[in-house]
């Protein structure tokens, strides 16, 4: 009699990669609309400014400051050995290479292929995108909830969840970085996950073939591969968070004016004195929270379908 088991793969798994490419995407989209359009700029700068007055935020960022490449090579060498303690060589590659790449790709990403173009409107030209520090800290974030042991992740899920978009605000707020900045470090600390998740197609299906065997009778679940749980809650909550920051954009656009590079309030016909930068720091603020809630659910989905 014929026994029904999981599909085992033996390649990349493509929905996973394709997520990662969609992170990227999203990247490119910020990178056009926050840094190389006048009003981008600008608002994103005001955003900063902003933020700025948050001073409860400035102690928090600091710690960001002491991130360093000792650091990160400490979290590598933890994220192997969090690997190898389950028995799992291919998590703990994946997840020290993760790391690694994230911050690499960042630094190559900030200092010679974004620029950032002169409109001359008044904030630091330096190149910011994406941030390295937001980088590091959601990288080995994410890379510690994929390797710890799946009963722990309940207890950390608000610290993945709290920390990355907190230190970023905090960033924001120091004025180190624009909130397009954190929101392009978890793109690039995301995409750098899920790419790990994704190459450990070998091992994957291996692991998968061995549960089928010992599992008489199981076949593939309904709605196998989609989101489900905590991934799907977080996934909803940072479309929501994104859709809010579009919104509050097209506000601060009705309220923009070319010519003289400035937010006109009473061009936002629905507004009251103050709107304009109500909006401005309600984009900077959802567009953080989105690329905060929006890594951990992407992380989450592909830690399930991968059975980390």
């Amino acid at each position: 009699m014929h026994k029904p088991s999981l599909p085992s793969r033996n390649g990349p798994d493509w929905p996973v990669l394709a997520l990662a490419a969609a992170w990227l995407a999203g990247l490119g989209a910020g990178y056009w609309v926050f840094i190389r359009t006048r009003w981008g700029q600008a608002v994103d700068g005001s955003g900063m400014a902003h933020f700025s007055e948050l001073t409860p935020l400035h102690e928090v960022a600091r710690l960001a400051g002491t991130v360093s490449v000792t650091t990160l090579v400490v979290g590598m060498v933890l994220a192997a050995i969090a690997g190898l303690a389950r028995r799992r060589w291919w998590l703990a590659l994946g997840a020290a290479a993760a790391i690694g790449t994230a911050m690499v790709v960042t630094e190559l990403l900030k200092e010679w292929v974004l620029p950032r173009p002169d409109f001359r409107i008044g904030w630091s030209l330096a190149n910011s995108y994406p941030s390295g520090h937001a980088t590091a800290v959601t990288v080995v974030t994410l890379v510690a909830l994929v390797t710890m042991p799946r009963s722990w992740r309940r207890y950390f899920l608000p610290v993945a969840v709290g920390v990355p978009p907190l230190l970023g605000a905090g960033l924001v707020a120091l004025e180190w970085h624009r909130a397009s900045d954190v929101a392009a470090a978890c793109a690039v600390a995301t995409a750098c996950v899920l790419v790990a998740l994704s190459l450990a197609g070998g091992p994957v299906a291996r692991e998968r073939a061995a549960w089928a065997r010992t599992t008489p009778g199981r076949g593939v679940p309904f709605g196998e591969g989609w989101p489900r749980g905590w991934s799907l809650r977080l996934g909803v909550a940072g479309l929501a968070a994104l859709g809010a920051a579009v919104w509050c954009g097209w506000l601060t656009r009705a309220a923009w004016d070319e010519q003289s590079a400035e937010f006109l309030v009473d061009d936002i016909s629905t507004a009251s004195l103050g709107a304009a930068d109500v909006a401005i720091f309600g984009l900077s603020a959802c567009l953080i929270l989105a690329a905060g809630l929006g890594s951990v659910a992407s992380v989450l989905w592909a830690a399930d379908r991968a059975k980390v």
